[in-house]
């Protein structure tokens, strides 16, 4: 399955006030603009969390329209917080 096409980071894609946290099993809500909550946010290598600022557009969460770089990077923080939680990933987003 494609990036592009996965149902996890689609319904991070949200137009709501407050969605949850991209993270496996958080349930803390916070500004659709961020992808994770802070303590989240933090388990996340320095250079992942850079690129997923970098790819980030203004507004993406309302158009969802969200690049694939962007998705990329998403993905893949939400895959190191998952390995350092010791949780299991959904399918589409197995490497």
């Amino acid at each position: 399955m494609t990036e592009r096409s996965s149902p996890l980071l689609a319904a991070l894609m949200t137009t709501d006030d407050r969605r949850r946290c991209a993270a496996i099993g958080c349930d803390e809500r916070i500004p659709p603009q961020l992808l994770m909550c802070r303590g989240h946010w933090k388990l996340v290598s320095r250079d992942t969390r850079q690129r997923v600022v970098r790819h980030y557009r203004i507004g993406q969460e309302r158009r969802h329209d969200a690049s694939p770089e962007y998705r990329a990077a998403a993905a893949e923080a939400i895959r190191q917080v998952a390995e350092l939680e010791g949780r299991a990933l959904p399918p589409d987003l197995v490497a």
